[in-house]
């Protein structure tokens, strides 16, 4: 069911008027989204030190990247609509690789 109605939704989310400070919005939340990133790589990596590489990893990768696609996604469009899951979208894009 996810993997079907989960690209739909992000696709129906873009049918909205785009202006150009919805655009920058956008970008300083990709921006502030990919330092939040960057630093999570890097206090993952201190926190984890003393665990086993296997549980390092494990750790490491729970703490740099989130899993709200599967229930953070619907739960904003029903509170903030199309243009809040759109700026959601925005903000986690580094998590979606």
């Amino acid at each position: 069911m996810l993997n079907v109605t989960l690209p739909f939704m992000i696709v129906a989310s873009f049918n909205f008027k785009f202006s150009k400070d919805m655009f920058n919005l956008g970008m300083k939340l990709f921006l502030t989204s990919t330092l939040i990133h960057i630093v999570l790589l890097v206090i993952g990596n201190i926190l984890y030190k003393g665990f086993k590489e296997d549980e390092r990893k494990v750790l490491w990768f729970v703490t740099v990247f989130s899993n709200c696609g599967f229930m953070g996604y619907p739960v904003v469009e029903s509170i903030y609509g199309k243009i809040g899951l759109f700026m959601q979208l925005f903000s986690i894009f580094p998590s979606i690789y």
